[in-house]
């Protein structure tokens, strides 16, 4: 019986002393925010595609891009939920792995959705103020930037950009302003306003 008690002690004590060491000193949990955007307009007609800077600039809609830039602060960095209540688990017979999981990523404000609008009529289905976002199209790569920030993203100073292409032509020529609203998760709006530019069908 002692032997067995022996045994069950030092099976134990090695559990517990493997957690300590190899969950609580090794992964760190980062949380961050998006702290403000910045949209842009390019001219994607050229070879390459050129930042507008100008307001007044007279475009055709077909060679429209918008970028919108994300900029962001990491707000907190510490041990995993996981990391500290490894032992917890242990004994919960809930994680009996002796290693924690990996350095992760979380944020309250993952991005929910971005509403463009403009000062101007597109066309007579998308009056001034409308949400525009339907008109634009991503690539393979910017859908991927996409769902990241839609999914625990890490906002940094350089959290990524999308480049969004409109893909809809107006009925005439107009002087439009962009407003781009970005609505996180967290109830927190980001928005950004672009120059003035006369996009013609």
């Amino acid at each position: 019986m002692k032997i067995y008690q022996r045994g069950l002690f030092l099976l134990l004590s090695f559990h517990v002393i493997s957690c300590l060491v190899s969950c609580c000193d090794e992964v760190d949990c980062v949380e961050s925010k998006l702290n403000r955007i910045e949209v842009m307009c390019v001219d994607n007609t050229g070879p390459s595609p050129l930042q507008i800077t100008a307001d007044s600039t007279q475009l055709s809609a077909a060679g429209y891009k918008m970028t919108i830039a994300f900029f962001g602060e990491e707000t907190h960095r510490g041990p995993c939920v996981a990391a500290t209540h490894c032992l917890l688990d242990w004994f919960q017979n809930r994680a009996l792995a002796t290693s924690c999981p990996h350095p992760e990523y979380s944020s309250p404000d993952t991005l929910q959705q971005i509403i463009i609008r403009s000062t101007k009529n597109f066309n007579p289905d998308y009056p001034a103020g409308s949400n525009l976002f339907g008109l634009f199209i991503m690539d393979q790569e910017n859908e991927s930037a996409f769902r990241t920030l839609q999914n625990m993203p890490h906002w940094n100073d350089e959290s990524g950009e999308l480049d969004l292409l409109l893909f809809a032509t107006p009925d005439s020529v107009r002087m439009h302003q962009f407003m781009v609203d970005v609505y996180m998760t967290s109830g927190r709006v980001i928005s950004d306003t672009t120059i003035h530019i006369a996009l013609a069908p």
